[in-house]
């Protein structure tokens, strides 16, 4: 029976690495072994009730790693307390990566799952867990728990892969990773022992100043899509209504094992401090959130005119790049493709106002066009915020009259697409919304 749990997940949440998380929990495993033998409990006893519970997520081979590369360490450990049989104390659980699931375009939540769950049978682990694909906003229902559950039976009596012992064995990253991965969280756990113990070490704040430094790290790849997630904030689905997040449910207490368990608490009372738990996507929700408030109050300066003339190939991946940086803070675009020619679109510009006009094109286009299309539009809607779609040489000479700023690959979406919102006052009193 493990009556004890050592949950990784809102490490993970708070942007631990895998070697991070591997490190925590050989260091909480060592202190629970501690701290319980004042209650005259042995090691092994200790280590026999304990279930790691790990998130696994969408880096397919080096979250394998991860877990080989646990189990190898809490052998070592293991052996330092003289048990023999490493694998009677192993019980590794597995659950999705809450930090990679999104509320937008959450049908992509189940191929995460599905990925997340071949992951952690490839890797050994003793238990997957599947939540709702809808679990972050709505009530479990029959439908979403159905096929939570079917992606189990799926990948057990379809595809057999508990009918392999370590499939991954053998392969040369995999292992790779795995010697890697364990002799980084080997001296990262090495340090928190030399602190004192997780405790200690966990209280001095240094850890989490350090996941803090990584958060930020993680923040900067989502906003500019150097870290992708589908739906959210690359190829968006369009005009799709986000629902709001719902807390968490929490258990209520049964009264005579909640004394005890509070009782047991003080008298060996630990102060562990979690860091910010934030998912990686939910910077984007919040700006659709902003944009689907201020459209349900009237508002109609979120329509996005995408100005296409010049060379067709350039002009039609400029569009299509605009389209989809604009949707992910839920704009609406339109291109003129299809219009007979550039003099119709641009009396459309003068008819319909849209709040911003992008320029699709190539640098030789803009080169010879730019200035005198800029000028036009300004002359007919002066308040049309105009951005230019590349990053030509020369490009800020366009401001003097009247371009806004440029869009190009690598930049910080996010920042971008608020500060977009922010010029155009599009929900404004929502900008902090969790």
């Amino acid at each position: 029976v493990k009556l004890i749990e050592i949950d990784l997940t809102p490490w993970e949440l708070g942007s631990a690495s895998g070697t991070d998380q591997m490190a925590f929990g050989l260091a909480m495993a060592v202190e629970l072994a501690t701290q319980l033998a004042a209650f005259d409990l042995t090691a092994e006893e200790v280590f026999k009730r304990i279930s790691f519970r790990f998130p696994i997520g969408t880096e397919f081979l080096t979250e394998i790693a991860k877990i080989r590369a646990f189990r190898s360490l809490l052998a070592s450990v293991l052996g330092a307390y003289g048990l023999e049989l490493p694998g009677e104390y192993f019980h590794i659980q597995a659950c999705p990566a809450a930090s990679s699931e999104t509320v937008a375009d959450p049908q992509v939540n189940l191929l995460r799952a599905t990925t997340e769950a071949m992951t952690a049978i490839f890797a050994g682990c003793e238990l997957i867990s599947l939540p709702a694909y809808d679990h972050l906003y709505a009530a479990p229902n029959n439908l979403s728990m159905r096929i939570a559950r079917n992606i189990h039976l799926v990948l057990r009596e379809e595809s057999n892969l508990g009918k392999v012992i370590d499939p991954a064995g053998g392969a040369y990253f995999v292992e790779h990773a795995t010697d890697e991965m364990a002799e980084k969280a080997w001296l990262q756990f090495q340090s928190i022992e030399a602190k004192g113990g997780w405790s200690n070490a966990n209280q001095s704040g240094e850890l989490l100043d350090a996941l803090a430094a990584s958060q930020s790290k993680r923040d900067l790849a989502i906003n500019r899509a150097k870290k992708v997630l589908l739906g959210t904030n690359m190829y968006p689905k369009g005009a799709e209504h986000l629902p709001n997040t719902i807390p968490a449910p929490t258990l209520k207490n049964s009264g005579n094992l909640a004394a005890r368990l509070q009782a047991l608490s003080e008298s060996r009372k630990i102060e562990i401090q979690l860091p910010a738990a934030t998912r990686a996507g939910a910077g984007f929700e919040t700006l659709r959130r902003r944009m689907q408030a201020y459209e349900k109050g009237g508002g109609k300066a979120s329509k996005v005119l995408l100005l296409a003339f010049g060379n067709p190939a350039m002009r039609s991946a400029r569009v299509n790049f605009s389209r989809n940086l604009f949707a992910a803070a839920g704009f609406t675009c339109q291109d003129n493709q299809d219009a007979d020619d550039l003099a119709t679109s641009l009396q459309e510009v003068a008819t319909e106002t849209p709040g911003i006009l992008v320029l699709c094109a190539s640098d030789k286009d803009y080169a010879s066009q730019s200035s005198e299309l800029i000028e036009a539009v300004k002359a007919n809607s002066p308040h049309t915020v105009i951005i230019l779609a590349g990053k030509p040489e020369g490009w800020e000479a366009y401001r003097e009259i009247g371009l806004h700023d440029c869009i190009s690959a690598g930049m910080n979406r996010f920042e971008f697409l608020e500060n977009m919102m922010n010029t155009l006052n599009i929900g404004k009193e929502l900008r902090h919304e969790a």
